[in-house]
């Protein structure tokens, strides 16, 4: 074993102590142990949100675990989520409930123009839908009040009708869409320990300043206008966080002549010879650091800068550029000024970023799996009435049976093509999730890294 996994392992073991103590920062809204609940229809159900979510509360608070479970199904209104009440979401109990449906309440067909050109109806229809949904959301709402410690209602995410792609635009539709949070945000001043995320608000916006720089054709929701995947996604979650006032810090480190201060991390075997510096650092959560289309998002919603402070500064180096190396290996150059302003860690490729990479790729496998699990529970709340107290076998054939049915729609025998398939594998699946949530939360326990500054070798 070389000198510097010797001195490193030293300082592992130094920061245990420090890291079980406790971090600097703590979640507005959660607490350790908490289950949290996500209720709504496809855009939850295919966890577009859910999965940055988890990623952000397992790197920023690593030691203080809490479960996530997605409880949305598509297609669904929120007359489906009475359905649906007692037999799936509230199976278990839940802490803290979030709550976003409408996409499927406001009746898009409406506002398409070949039902409008054919329909006079059309608005009534419209007017109708708005009060039936507010009507079976302020019922959701009772009782999830009634069965958790706080609640969380999302505004409902946007439908893109500025943006050129094939589907129809509904104009309108995202205007009424907005309305629809104006509704939640009515419905959540009951409930004294309720919070509002506008999700329609943060999404709306993004989405514009998107287009009018980089054109029509841009969106951060899908060709179809609805579904966000993994780009609107990220932007759900980084309003999430916003709204609810999550901690943007990850850990700072400010580094004055021979002395140093901390936020939420740990400092040790610090040394510094006129302007080389060297020093372990145990910071106690990690950058969210993500990959693919939702890199397009950081950018879109400032979130390294906004939520993904993970500051190293040093106040009084001589003018010069500087190279920082962690663990060895150089991650950037910086000028005296650079460093004087504070360094965000969070853009790099740091040891930290590919750790919280990886904590990433866990929660993605994660959605996956979970998505197995609201297939099985679609294609059985929407056959309750004809598989009550049967067993898995019964249900099995009665299942194939009504998929075999002329009248039957098409999405249902999608849905049960696959469900024959997997749902015998139901309980392998529900210990593999839980086997990926203790990966998650093990994948994201910080680690002790050396690092160096010192002048850069000029060529």
């Amino acid at each position: 074993m070389n000198a510097f996994k010797i001195a490193l392992l030293g300082a592992t073991l130094l920061f245990m102590q420090a890291a079980r103590a406790g971090q600097d920062i703590k979640s507005n809204v959660f607490k350790g142990g908490d289950t949290i609940t996500f209720v709504g229809d496809s855009i939850t159900h295919m966890g577009y949100y859910g999965k940055f979510v988890e990623q952000y509360y397992a790197t920023r608070f690593p030691n203080m675990r809490v479960d996530f479970r997605n409880k949305g199904i598509g297609g669904n209104q929120a007359s489906d989520l009475l359905k649906r009440m007692d037999r799936d979401i509230l199976d278990a109990p839940s802490d803290v409930f979030t709550l976003m449906i409408g996409m499927n309440d406001v009746g898009r067909k409406n506002f398409t123009a070949e039902e409008r050109a054919a329909n006079k109806n059309c608005d009534a229809e419209i007017a109708r839908r708005e009060k039936v949904y507010s009507e079976n959301v302020a019922k959701v709402a009772e009782i999830l009040a009634k069965n958790s410690r706080a609640m969380i209602f999302f505004t409902p995410s946007i439908f893109d009708q500025t943006a050129t792609a094939k589907a129809d635009p509904s104009v309108g539709l995202n205007d009424k869409l907005g309305e629809y949070g104006k509704i939640y945000a009515e419905i959540a001043k009951k409930y004294p320990s309720a919070k509002v995320v506008d999700m329609w608000g943060v999404m709306t916006k993004v989405n514009d300043e998107y287009q009018k720089t980089e054109g029509k054709d841009k969106s951060i929701i899908g060709a179809d206008r609805v579904h966000p995947f993994d780009l609107g996604g990220f932007v759900m979650a980084a309003a999430f966080i916003s709204d609810l006032g999550e901690p943007a810090k990850v850990a700072e480190v400010s580094v004055e002549e021979k002395s140093f201060k901390t936020f939420n991390c740990d400092v040790s075997d610090f040394k510094r010879d006129g302007d080389k510096i060297s020093f372990a650092l145990l910071e106690r959560a990690l950058p969210m650091v993500v990959s693919g289309q939702a890199k397009k998002a950081v950018e879109l919603t400032s979130f390294d800068d906004r939520f993904n402070r993970e500051i190293l500064s040093v106040a009084d180096l001589k003018a010069g550029v500087y190279s920082l190396k962690i663990d060895g290996a150089n991650v950037g150059t910086f000028s005296e000024n650079d460093f004087a302003k504070g360094v965000n860690l969070s853009k790099l490729k740091t040891p930290q970023a590919k750790q919280s990479l990886e904590v990433g790729n866990l929660c993605e496998t994660l959605r996956t799996e979970e998505g197995k699990l609201r297939l099985i529970a679609s294609v059985e709340v929407d056959s309750q009435k004809e598989i009550k107290e049967k067993n898995d076998r019964e249900t099995l054939e009665i299942i194939r049976a009504k998929a075999e049915v002329k009248t039957v729609s098409e999405l249902f025998k999608w849905r049960a093509k696959r469900y024959l398939t997997v749902k015998p594998q139901q309980t392998e699946i529900a210990k593999a999730i839980a086997g990926i949530k203790d990966q998650i939360y093990a994948a994201a326990q910080p680690k002790p890294h050396k690092y160096e500054i010192e002048p850069a070798k000029q060529f």
